[in-house]
């Protein structure tokens, strides 16, 4: 046992039987700084949420590896290390 906390994760659900127990596909290790609270939870009416990237690339990605889609152009995950851009994003609000 690792004994390490999981700060953040992508959880899948399953029909019984077709897995163990839970899958946990990404995962965010390392150290929040004392008083920062980042959770989705906080989040509330009139909040500005910042992003990154192109909407649902991953999630197409997957799909169509699943469902055997086929698409004219090639479907890219946007998966990729996240730490510098949310270090600089936390930096900009002051957190």
């Amino acid at each position: 046992v690792a004994r390490v906390d999981i700060v953040t994760g992508d959880t899948k659900v399953v029909n019984r039987g077709a897995a163990d127990k839970i899958f946990i596909n990404t995962s965010g290790v390392g150290m929040v700084k004392e008083g920062v609270n980042i959770s989705g939870s906080n989040a509330k009416v009139g909040d500005v949420v910042m992003i990154n990237g192109p909407i649902g690339s991953h999630g197409i990605a997957v799909l169509s590896e699943r469902e055997g889609l086929k698409f004219e152009t090639d479907i890219k995950s946007d998966t990729a290390p996240l730490s510098s851009l949310v270090a600089d994003m936390l930096m900009v609000i002051n957190l």
